[in-house]
């Protein structure tokens, strides 16, 4: 089966790789590992093209094999169900010279960055992650389902009239908490073995188990122990996609100020820098939180507001409520009350363009 399900793949690569001939050669590089890292992914989400192969370029040079996981990633975590097919592509050749030849690799890396930045987005298995690893509202699921044998659990995730969280619960429990970092899941050992046996039990395609165990061990996260569930899922068919508009007033600039994120160290700096003010956000603020709360409670704001636009989003029934949820568990996880998130948000807007503004001082100071 597995030999069948690769020449599938293989076949599906190739189309791919055809289909991306015209590609420009590799580009300007950015700075650094670490904003190259953050621009892959944003200018995937966004379509951007040249900035996805800046990016990904850069990072072929510092570190390949980062690159090739960094890659992986974004795929199970912002295309997901947009792509599958590209989806599993990508993590055929995001796998090395396990399943293809070393002079092909690069081609095909660069082929899937590409088709990733043009296909639909679906970002609900980083949503699913992030509710069960951090919600509060949870405890009671996380803990009964930590006491659930490993048959118990397999029985829940194949059992399509379950819910979609319930479903995931089991599924990162049965692979092994453990092993992924798990916020506040019990901690468990899990069994991959009985894992893959209840994913060949789902309706799916012929090439997902092999790929889901692919993408397990290329990005040593649990992001795609929930990809499988998901296309099996009733509620995930059926879907539409919804085109956003997202024309940067920046223009063609070397560096977006997009890409300073909250894992770069202009991101930080930046709010750093507003949160040593006196203003509207840190008056707020410090009436709702303890000042070491202040820094990652409105990091995960700007992070909803700006890094998690999407050009063409891929929507099914639940979507919506699963990034609501989503967006509660990130920003609540310091100690925020969730009736306080849309607060959180407006305050950040309000200050939006004086971030952007010294997002860009530092970028015209660092001389990128």
């Amino acid at each position: 089966m597995n030999d069948i399900a690769l020449m599938q793949l293989r076949d599906m690569l190739e189309t791919l790789i055809e289909n991306n001939r015209g590609l420009p050669p590799p580009l300007e590089p950015l700075p650094d590992k670490w904003v190259a890292a953050s621009a892959l992914q944003k200018g995937i989400r966004r379509g951007n093209l040249t900035l996805t192969l800046r990016a990904l370029d850069t990072l072929w040079n510092i570190d390949q094999r980062y690159a090739r996981r960094r890659l992986a990633i974004v795929a199970f975590e912002d295309v997901g169900l947009g792509a599958p097919d590209t989806v599993a592509v990508t993590v055929l050749a995001c796998s090395g010279t396990k399943y293809l030849a070393k002079h092909k690799i690069y081609t095909a890396v660069r082929a899937c960055a590409a088709a990733l930045a043009s296909s639909a987005k679906e970002r609900s298995a980083e949503h699913i992650h992030t509710i069960l690893a951090y919600h509060g509202s949870l405890d009671l699921l996380r803990d009964r389902f930590a006491h659930k044998t490993p048959r118990h659990l397999v029985d829940i995730m194949i059992d399509k009239d379950r819910f979609l969280l319930e479903r995931s619960a089991a599924a990162w429990l049965l692979a092994g908490t453990k092993r992924f970092g798990a916020g506040m899941m019990p901690e468990m050992p899990g069994d991959l073995g009985a894992y893959e046996w209840a994913i060949e039990q789902l309706s799916v395609p012929l090439w997902q188990p092999m790929m889901t165990m692919a993408g397990i061990r290329v990005t040593q996260c649990a992001l795609p122990i929930f990809w499988p569930l998901k296309l099996s899922h009733k509620e995930c068919a059926g879907g539409q996609i919804r085109t956003h508009n997202l024309r940067s007033a920046e223009g063609d600039v070397s560096v977006p100020s997009f890409a300073l994120d909250q894992f770069t160290r202009g991101g930080k700096a930046v709010i750093r820098s507003l949160l040593n003010e006196d203003n509207t956000l840190t008056q707020w603020l410090n009436m709702k939180l303890p000042r070491k709360a202040w820094q990652p409670t409105t990091e995960m704001g700007l992070f909803y507001l700006v890094s998690d636009q999407l050009d063409k989003e891929y929507e099914f029934a639940g979507s919506d409520k699963l990034r609501h949820l989503a967006v509660e568990a990130d920003c609540c996880r310091w100690g925020l009350d969730p009736e306080d998130v849309d607060s959180l948000f407006k305050l950040i807007k309000r200050n939006l363009a004086e971030i952007t503004k010294r997002q860009q001082a530092f970028i015209d100071t660092a001389g990128w």
